[in-house]
This record gives C-alpha cells, sequence and structure tokens, in this order.
C-alpha cells in the first residue's frame, strides 16, 4: 500500500521533526470558474473542458425550463458562443452570469425566430386585399399635381415613387 502523505522536512523556524504534506496539493484545489476562463482565453482546452463539465447540468435545466424542445442545439450554441467570445470575457465578472446571459440571449433570439415564422405562417392563409391600388381619381390627381413641376421636379418624384 502506498503512503497517502510523503513525508517533508520541516521548514519551519523552531526546527523539530519531519512533517508531512499532502502530495500535489495544487492539483486537488478547484480552480474558479474565472480562473478557468482565464486559461481558456490562453486557449487551454482542458480549462474550457472542465467549464463544460462543471456547467452541463445547470445550462442543461436552465434552457430545459424555458424552451421546448431543441434543448442539445442551445446547449451547443451557447458553448460556441462562450469559445467565440471569449476574448471579451472579464475576469472581474463571474463567469457564471456571462454564461447564462449568453445561453438567456439565445432563448429570446429562437423566440424572437419562432414568433416570426408563426406570423409568417398565419398570413399566408389570408386572402389578398381586394384594392391593391388607389382608385383611379387619386391617380387623375397624381397626374395633375405633377404636370405642375419642372421636368427636374417630376422626374425626382416619378423616380422616388413610382
Amino acid at each position: 500500500m502506498t503512503a497517502l502523505f510523503d513525508p517533508l522536512p520541516d521548514l519551519s523556524l523552531s526546527g523539530g521533526t519531519p512533517g508531512y504534506a499532502l502530495g500535489r496539493v495544487a492539483s486537488c484545489a478547484v480552480e474558479s470558474d474565472e480562473d478557468l476562463m482565464a486559461a481558456a482565453q490562453r486557449g487551454d482546452q482542458d480549462a474550457l473542458s472542465a467549464l463544460i463539465t462543471r456547467y452541463r447540468k445547470p445550462l442543461y435545466g436552465f434552457l430545459w425550463r424555458r424552451v421546448d424542445g431543441d434543448v442539445d442545439d442551445l446547449f451547443q450554441e451557447t458553448w460556441l458562443r462562450v469559445v467565440r467570445s471569449r476574448h471579451r470575457f472579464s475576469p472581474q465578472r463571474r463567469f457564471s452570469t456571462w454564461l447564462f446571459q449568453i445561453a438567456n440571449n439565445l432563448c429570446r433570439d429562437r423566440a424572437r425566430r419562432r414568433a416570426a415564422e408563426r406570423r409568417r405562417r398565419e398570413g399566408f392563409g389570408q386572402t389578398a386585399p381586394t384594392h391593391t391600388r388607389p382608385p383611379s381619381g387619386a391617380r387623375v390627381d397624381a397626374r395633375k399635381l405633377l404636370s405642375h413641376l419642372s421636368d427636374a421636379q417630376r422626374e425626382a418624384v416619378v423616380s422616388r415613387y413610382y
């Protein structure tokens, strides 16, 4: 059986017997999200993987509560946006706030697109308006008005409106 602790010399000023220390304490420490993102900004793929693993369940749950279906697509799109805009992240901000704001914006964009698609589909079922042109009397009045303009003015109006 291997020892959990490596004996290290006691480096205290009082001297004494050798002490014990945990081997590789740094690897046991949990890095903050902001530290991991700073490492990801420098191109550390392991740091990015750690963030994805750390936020897999919370982000998935966040998206699942806001949309019906397409959660996997939004999850991937959120992380794609994180990667693409990682240079914009400031370590003075909380990573979680930044991440969930990206996800929330994607949910809003998706809702807007769906609403526009729904309005467009509903509009196709309607009949065309019966009068697409102004009444013929109005057209005659416009011609009379145009006849009072100079050639340059008439050309400008006609090219703009007709």
